[in-house]
């Protein structure tokens, strides 16, 4: 729901809700009266604030804008925050007043390399997404935070990151440095999402983790096989986007928990070596694309056939949608 829609009887009601309640708060800012009864109503009820910030535009008598708002909502814990057009957003200072942040989003144009020094002391955070970090300085203060449970950043050394029992979701954009320690760093992970990370030459990684339940590899061109599964049984979902050079899909037709599988721009394979499939009796959800048209004929009656739904089983069984 949009702030600004908002009575002040509206947002007094907002804390008897009960689920979920997210609250955007769009560019042109919010007025500075209603900002404070949203702030009495933090005190009472966990609201997750999607904040967007066009930084040419600036605060007034009337209106706070852009992070300006945090001064008014010191009782926020969770903030999403879209920065869009022109001008970079430069620091995140602002945020410092917040008494404790819990899960923090930062994406669109912000600068690179922004200081999280602001953010340091906010030990309790369980989610953690930059869009395009993290470098040395930040990833260090990323890994103080002993409560992660679900980060999503551009880059991500593991050499350097301290082991985080508490972590079961991870999303890289561009870059996985020492991918081989993966099962050490993040023992209790299940959901990996790997994009383009063009660095890592070897998959095989993947058979070390132990509780992973799905997997989505993005963008990623040069992979060919897919590894063993540690735990295949346990396997919920699998997806391959724009990686036309998998040759190699065995692994999958042990994964018996299966629920949805996709699978696009393929050049290596055809619909024949999708047949045992049909073994897998818990699949619902197929999606599979040819660069050639025939074959996309032919998965497509193939999936009819087996009566499952064609469509993308990433966008029926996202959580936590990434942020794109």
């Amino acid at each position: 729901m949009n702030l600004n829609t908002l009575s002040k009887d509206d947002l007094i009601q907002l804390q008897y809700e009960k689920g979920e309640v997210n609250i955007t708060i769009e560019k042109k800012g919010a007025n500075k009266a209603l900002l404070k009864i949203l702030n009495e109503v933090l005190a009472k009820k966990d609201i997750a604030i999607n904040l967007v910030i066009d930084n040419r535009e600036h605060s007034d008598d009337e209106n706070a804008k852009g992070l300006d708002i945090a001064a008014f909502l010191p009782n926020l814990k969770r903030l999403s925050m879209q920065a869009v057009l022109t001008v970079a957003i430069e620091s995140i200072e602002q945020l410092a007043i917040v008494e404790e942040i819990t899960q923090l989003k930062i994406y669109g144009f912000i600068k690179n390399g922004i200081s999280l020094q602001s953010i340091e002391r906010f030990q309790n955070i369980t989610t953690f997404e930059l869009e395009n970090g993290l470098n040395k300085k930040q990833q260090k203060i990323v890994d103080s935070y002993a409560s992660l449970e679900s980060l999503q950043v551009s880059e991500l050394t593991l050499s350097s990151f301290t082991r985080k029992e508490k972590l079961t979701k991870l999303r890289i954009h561009k870059n996985l440095i020492d991918a081989d320690q993966l099962a050490e760093v993040m023992p209790g992970l299940k959901f990996l999402s790997l994009e383009r990370c063009k660095k890592i030459s070897d998959f095989t990684f993947i058979s070390s983790l132990k509780q992973v339940t799905e997997l989505s590899i993005r963008h990623i061109k040069h992979i060919s096989d897919l590894p063993d599964f540690n735990n295949p049984s346990i396997m919920k979902t699998v997806n391959f986007i724009n990686s036309p050079n998998i040759k190699n899909i065995d692994s999958i037709f042990a994964c018996t928990g299966l629920t949805g599988f996709m699978a696009t721009e393929l050049s290596k394979l055809n619909t024949a070596d999708f047949s045992r499939l049909s073994e897998l009796k818990n699949l619902k959800n197929v999606y599979i694309t040819f660069k050639d048209k025939a074959e996309n004929d032919r998965i497509q009656e193939f999936v009819e056939r087996n009566g499952w739904e064609y469509r993308q089983p990433g966008l029926a069984s996202q959580s936590q949608q990434s942020h794109k």
